[in-house]
Parts: C-alpha cells; sequence; structure tokens
C-alpha cells in the first residue's frame, strides 16, 4: 500500500500527493521497456512510503531510505525524484547501499548540474609535450636526368637541404653539386655541361602509417656551365621545380627516397661558327635522390601520449538532472 503523508507537525497536504506519485512512478512503464513492467512498479506502490517533512521529504522503498531537501516544495518535481528513485532501486543488479542516518541529500533544484572541471594535470616523468616546430637537414646523393632528341644527358651529384616545418606545412631551402660535368653533343664536337640549382619552396608532409610523405613547390635559379677547348660560358637559368619524398615517419636519423622535375621555361642556344645555333640546352630535368634525412622527430602537436579520464560525476541523463547536483 502506497503511504504519502504529512509529517505529524505539518497540517498542510502532502507534498508530493498521491496522484503526483502515480503518474511519475507510471510513466517508467511506457518507456521502451528496459525499465520495470508495470506489475513490478504496481507492487512497488505498495511497498513505497513517501514521508513530506516540510523543507524535507523521507523516500523508502524495500529498505533503502534518502532524504532530499526541497524549501521551495515543488510537488511534480518531487513526484519526479521519487520516481527516478523507484527505477533505482528495481533496477536489475541493484545492491543496496548501507543504511545511514537521516542526513539530507543535497537540495533538488530546477538547474542542471555542470560537470566539475578537472584540473590541470602535470606532466609525468618521461612524457613529453609535443611541438608543432620541426626541422630537417637532408643529405643526399642522386642522378639529373635531360632528355634532348639528340641524346640524353646526365648529371650524378650530391645534394643538401634544410627544412623547417609548422604543423604539416613548412619551407625548404636547398642545393645540388654535380659529381662532374655531362657530355653534350654540339653538332660534330662535344662540350662539358655542368650545373649547379637552388631551390627555396614550400613544402606540405603527412603521415601514412609508419611512412611519411611530403611534396615541394620550389623556385629555381642553376648555374650553367658550358666548356670546349677551354672556353667557357656561364649564367643563370630560373625555374620551377616540383618533388617528392617519403621516408620513415618519427624518427631522429632516417633514410628518404625522393623525385624531382625541373622545367626551364628559357633555353639557350648552342653554336659553332660557322655553321650557327646546333642544339639548346635542356628544358626539362628529371632527378632521383636517396640520402639520410636528421632533424627532430617529425611528432605532430597533440601526437604525444595522451590520457583521457572520467569521473562519476561527469556521467548523468536528462532525467537525473532533475533530481539536482546530488542525483540520487
Amino acid at each position: 500500500m502506497l503511504l504519502c503523508r504529512p509529517a505529524a507537525a505539518q497540517p498542510t497536504a502532502a507534498c508530493p500527493s498521491e496522484p503526483a506519485l502515480e503518474r511519475a512512478i507510471g510513466a517508467l512503464a511506457s518507456a521502451s521497456g528496459e525499465g520495470p513492467d508495470r506489475f513490478t512498479l504496481d507492487k512497488a506502490l505498495t511497498e513505497l512510503r513517501v514521508e513530506d517533512l516540510g523543507a524535507r521529504f523521507r523516500v523508502t522503498l524495500r529498505g533503502q531510505t534518502r532524504v532530499y531537501e526541497d524549501a521551495e516544495r515543488d510537488c511534480e518535481r518531487r513526484a519526479r525524484v521519487v520516481a527516478v528513485f523507484v527505477a533505482l532501486v528495481l533496477s536489475p543488479g541493484y545492491e543496496p547501499e548501507p543504511q545511514q542516518s537521516d542526513r539530507p541529500s543535497p537540495p533538488v533544484t530546477k538547474t542542471t548540474s555542470t560537470p566539475p572541471t578537472e584540473p590541470a594535470r602535470p606532466a609525468e616523468p618521461g612524457e613529453r609535450e609535443a611541438s608543432t616546430h620541426r626541422w630537417a637537414i637532408e643529405l643526399g646523393a642522386g642522378l639529373a636526368l635531360a632528355p634532348l632528341p639528340e641524346q640524353r644527358i646526365v648529371l650524378p651529384g650530391v645534394g643538401l637541404a634544410g627544412v623547417w616545418m609548422w604543423g604539416d606545412w613548412g619551407a625548404a631551402l636547398g642545393g645540388e653539386v654535380p659529381f662532374i660535368a655531362a657530355q653534350l653533343l654540339v653538332g660534330p664536337t662535344t662540350a662539358e655541361l655542368s650545373r649547379t640549382p637552388a631551390h627555396l619552396g614550400v613544402r606540405a608532409q603527412w603521415q601514412l602509417g609508419a611512412l611519411e610523405a611530403g611534396l615541394e613547390a620550389s623556385v629555381v635559379g642553376a648555374l650553367v656551365r658550358v666548356s670546349r677547348d677551354q672556353v667557357s660560358s656561364v649564367w643563370v637559368e630560373p625555374g620551377l621545380r616540383l618533388s617528392a619524398f617519403v621516408r620513415l615517419a618519427e624518427r631522429t636519423f632516417t633514410p628518404f627516397l625522393g623525385a624531382s622535375c625541373e622545367w626551364v621555361p628559357t633555353t639557350h642556344s648552342l653554336a659553332l661558327e660557322p655553321d650557327g645555333p646546333l642544339t639548346h640546352t635542356p628544358a626539362l630535368w628529371i632527378g632521383a635522390t636517396a640520402g639520410i634525412s636528421f632533424g627532430t622527430s617529425g611528432q605532430r602537436a597533440g601526437a604525444g601520449r595522451s590520457k583521457i579520464e572520467s569521473s562519476p560525476e561527469q556521467v548523468q541523463t536528462g532525467f537525473l538532472a532533475d533530481a539536482g547536483p546530488g542525483g540520487l
């Protein structure tokens, strides 16, 4: 039998009333079916005891008792709090708690509780803070190939580049020096061709599992020297360069492979007297490089060890929020 009555010293009507309690508790059976069924709720109503203590009210069911503060005496809200308490006691796997004194729970309020802010956790030993700034020095050896209608020019050389990254974007400055000069056919004779390019560009990098790949777009200025019979001509030719590379990710020392393509918009004609122009310098250079990269490990911001922590106070449902900060 549902017992809902005011305390002996209170002359006013019981708050919450029996009809309000029956409506609130009956609403539990109209949910998705995960809660108690109607028979269980009807049986619980006969065991439920709600006592109006004025600014407080006491709820007892199956040996479990809670006392709630409610100075406003909002009867409908009290009925909803009682329904939540009933659902908790009737939920599967609920373990009765040791009964304490009639210490009241925190007041029932209309505002939804705000999860407490977790204080900043100090860094633990061995835990490093990730940085968005990274740098690297790249040293490699490679070949530069220039296709011409009459021949293929091959220049072996060594290259050095410095890279500075901000997150996934950065800048690169580098250059290559040939080991030896290439032989260039000029009509019936040959000349020696050497080319020393320097490049400055923008680089983008991204991680693919254990590998790191990147693309770089650069402007190029190349020092070109053509020599024949101890007579030399030297000039600087501008160009554009697009390159790509792949290497192991997050290593201080790591090997890398690279490929590049340079386009020279303005070529130079090569002539012999009295025959006139016989050929021209290459407009396209294709390169391949292999080498070693040294620098910071490529650790991105937020890529260090992370820790997700939660507390029971941060897990609530919309229905329980109406019961105030103390829950049940």
